[in-house]
C-alpha cells in the first residue's frame, strides 16, 4: 500500500513448524521473563497508585527506553521516537489484555511473544518493519478495542469469584 518493495518472505513464514517453534523460543524464556516482571508484579502496584492509564505510560516508556541505546544506535532518533510510542500503544492492550483475562500474566506474554515473532517472520527478518506506519495500525487498533469496549475495561479488575457465605439462623 505504501510502494515500498517488499523482499521474499523468510523461511520461518513458509514453514508452519519452524515458525511455531520460534515462537515457543521467544515465549518461553523472553516474553514470559519479561511480563512476570511487568505484568506479574510492577502492574498492580502502579495500577493501585497511578491508574491504569499512569502505570501504562510509566510501564511501557520504561520498557522502551530499556531499549533506547541499541536502537538509537541501529536505527537513529525518529525510529525510537516511533517505537517509544508503539510500546506505550502496545502496552495499552497489554494491560487491557491483563485486565479483562482476569490478570493472567500469561495472556500478556503470547501477546508480546506474538509481536516479536510478526516483525521477526516479514521478509529480510523485519529489516522492512516501521514503526511510524505501526503506529498508526496499533492506534487505530487500540481505538477500536476503546470504541467496542469503552475505555473502562482497560481499568477492569477482575476478581474470582467469592463463595457465598452461609448465614446460620437460630432456631
Amino acid at each position: 500500500m505504501l510502494g515500498d518493495t517488499v523482499g521474499e518472505p523468510t523461511a520461518l513464514w513458509r514453514d508452519t513448524g519452524s515458525t511455531l517453534f520460534y515462537f515457543a523460543l521467544i515465549l518461553f524464556p523472553f516474553a514470559v521473563a519479561e511480563e512476570l516482571g511487568w505484568m506479574g508484579y510492577a502492574a498492580d502496584p502502579l495500577q493501585e497508585r497511578f491508574g491504569t492509564r499512569g502505570a501504562t505510560v510509566i510501564i511501557g516508556m520504561v520498557w522502551a527506553i530499556w531499549h533506547w541505546v541499541p536502537w538509537y544506535r541501529t536505527h537513529g532518533f525518529e525510529w525510537v521516537f516511533w517505537q517509544t510510542l508503539l510500546d506505550v500503544l502496545l502496552r495499552a492492550l497489554t494491560f487491557w489484555l491483563y485486565n479483562n483475562t482476569r490478570r493472567s500474566v500469561f495472556v500478556a506474554s503470547v501477546f508480546h511473544a506474538t509481536f516479536n515473532l510478526g516483525y521477526r517472520i516479514f521478509p529480510g527478518d523485519g529489516e522492512q518493519y516501521d514503526p511510524f506506519t505501526t503506529v498508526i495500525i496499533v492506534g487505530l487498533i487500540t481505538l477500536v478495542v476503546m470504541a467496542i469496549w469503552g475505555p473502562k475495561t482497560l481499568a477492569a479488575r477482575h476478581r474470582p469469584e467469592q463463595p457465598p457465605t452461609s448465614k446460620r439462623t437460630r432456631p
